[in-house]
């Protein structure tokens, strides 16, 4: 991918996804290693001045903090305490594997908005019937009990999307009212399920999370694999950020390389030129 063109992007943006950090801290049961690609940067820590040039100039209107896990940055509590007082950011969330509680989290939950809680079988194999695992279960209790909202990420492959089926049970047992699904981005091979079949699967499974009042989002790539589009908001209203302050139409953009984004029905057709309001 070529970033020239963001050079010139306007002061104005939807979300910006901010890896401060790629160090991680996952517990021998994860699998995340099968495909992350972050690991290959561990020592790759965000500066705090990077990180105030990020808001600045591009003045996001929400941001997401990730790595890595972010909260084993050193000034993790500096950057989401700066973040706050910006009056243009009305959201300020960050990304962890529940493995251990922020410092100072009596602190830090009152400048953050949400969480995004990475659980999912691709980490945790047999989480659906096994359950949460202890190591992460008693965080999971204190995020629940405090006032940040809690947003469970689960990362779906041809391997477990069948797990779809189980998914609204393990939610309500955890009293679990938001799930995000993201579609697993590797380079060795694309994300190919059986579409009709993964399709039917997913359907099926938005139908009962709605029923049961399950709140459900898509990540973009998701969505476009699911209705065949080949429009892209990559680098338009979302942009992501290296830890040397880089920005990339797609957070992903390590694993694409130059290569077409087999998520999109027709690559040629996408224009990766920002247009933020």
């Amino acid at each position: 991918m070529n970033n020239n063109h963001l050079c010139n992007i306007k002061k104005s943006l939807y979300l910006g996804q901010i890896h401060i950090n790629h160090r991680c801290n996952i517990i021998s049961e994860a699998r995340c290693k099968d495909y992350c690609y972050q690991n290959l940067f561990q020592n790759q820590e965000m500066s705090f001045n990077t990180f105030k040039s990020i808001l600045q100039k591009y003045r996001p209107r929400q941001i997401a903090l990730g790595g890595g896990e972010p909260t084993l940055h050193p000034e993790f509590l500096e950057f989401i305490q700066y973040a706050k007082d910006q009056p243009f950011l009305k959201h300020v969330n960050y990304t962890t594997n529940g493995v251990k509680m922020p410092k100072n989290f009596s602190q830090v939950e009152q400048l953050v908005s949400g969480i995004s809680l990475s659980l999912d079988t691709l980490r945790y194999p047999n989480l659906l019937s096994h359950g949460v695992p202890p190591i992460i279960l008693n965080n999971l209790k204190l995020y629940q009990d405090s006032a940040i909202q809690v947003i469970v990420n689960f990362v779906i492959s041809e391997d477990n999307y069948l797990d779809l089926e189980y998914l609204c049970d393990f939610l309500e047992k955890y009293d679990l009212q938001i799930i995000y699904l993201l579609s697993i981005k590797r380079k060795a091979r694309p994300f190919d399920p059986p579409r009709l079949h993964f399709i039917r699967t997913l359907h099926n499974f938005l139908i009962e999370a709605f029923e049961r009042g399950i709140i459900v989002a898509r990540d973009c790539c998701l969505a476009s694999y699911e209705s065949k589009s080949n429009k892209c908001k990559a680098g338009q209203e979302f942009l992501a950020f290296d830890t040397d302050g880089t920005p990339m139409p797609c957070s992903f953009s390590h694993i694409l390389e130059n290569s077409p984004c087999h998520f999109i029905n027709d690559t040629r057709t996408i224009s990766f030129t920002p247009q933020l309001k």
